[in-house]
């Protein structure tokens, strides 16, 4: 039996992102972060830099297998990992074939254009593939042109049904890219569940770094899914949480300034873990 690895994939196209029932692998996008201190207060030592966890050895039963396993190698939660990268793959296929695509065009206009983080995402995978923005001007105008007849619409009401065209204006739009990304999500949670027969990808699991979001439809979709293995990753994941809590509260205690040479390094890191369990992975975010 063969063992997950982190292969290069080929640039996708959009009718093979379509068809596709695995989520694909890949590396993060690289995101800035920053931090700020509290006015008047010394920064305590500086956290060491947690080393990039190896891609685990998995057996693998299907070529999605791969993809997952180097999910779960990498750090923070894997399905954030997985939204960010098939949000860029599909992005990158948009600008490649949706472009001259008038159907594509024609679809992205119903369904009133992209969500705020795709609508900005694809600005930014048009700028970093060509330098220039001409691709994504031309997808944006489909949207911004369906958009404006949509207001021009509800400025025509009359007065006792303006509020209910403007809720409608007001929704959110069907963006392609978070619907892409929702059945890649769930592929995925459909493929970690089927592997908790498996003590290797039952440990890898339990082990995870799970986001609240994610960890709940993990969960949720556990129980619609019974299997003997969901229990331990669970119980893994709630004393995951607890040691967080009990980092945080001595991150706390230690902070004095006659305590601070008692921080450990897992302390530090303690508010960046609890951020990410409760907003995930900054790039991922969107409704995927």
């Amino acid at each position: 039996m063969r063992s997950a690895s982190s292969p290069r994939l080929a640039k996708t196209t959009m009718t093979e992102l379509g068809a596709m029932s695995a989520p694909a692998g890949g590396p993060d996008r690289p995101t800035e972060s920053n931090g700020r201190l509290d006015p008047g207060r010394e920064p305590g030592p500086a956290a060491e830099p947690e080393p990039e966890p190896a891609a685990p050895s998995l057996p693998v039963q299907e070529i999605g297998d791969v993809a997952l396993a180097d999910l779960l190698g990498g750090s923070g939660c894997p399905l954030c990992r997985l939204r960010a990268d098939a949000s860029g793959r599909y992005l990158d296929a948009l600008l490649w074939e949706g472009v001259n695509d008038p159907g594509f065009r024609g679809r992205l206009a119903a369904g009133r254009g992209f969500c705020p983080t795709h609508a900005h995402g694809v600005l930014d995978a048009d700028r970093a593939q060509t330098g220039g923005s001409l691709g994504a001007a031309i997808l944006l105008a489909a949207a911004v042109r369906h958009r404006l007849v949509e207001l021009r619409g509800v400025a025509a009401e009359r007065s006792g049904r303006r509020r209910a065209a403007l809720a409608a204006a007001a929704g959110p739009a069907a963006c392609p890219v978070c619907e892409q990304v929702a059945r890649a999500r769930r592929a995925a949670i459909s493929r970690l569940l089927a592997r908790l027969d498996d003590p290797a990808w039952r440990a890898t699991i339990a082990q995870a770094a799970f986001c609240l979001d994610d960890l709940l439809s993990l969960w949720a979709a556990a129980d619609r899914r019974p299997s003997a293995g969901w229990s331990e990753v669970l119980e893994a994941q709630l004393e995951r949480i607890a040691d967080l809590v009990a980092r945080l509260d001595a991150f706390a205690h230690h902070s004095s300034y006659d305590r601070r040479h008692l921080l450990t390094n897992g302390e530090r890191r303690a508010p960046d873990d609890a951020a990410l369990l409760l907003g995930g992975t900054a790039t991922a975010r969107g409704r995927g």
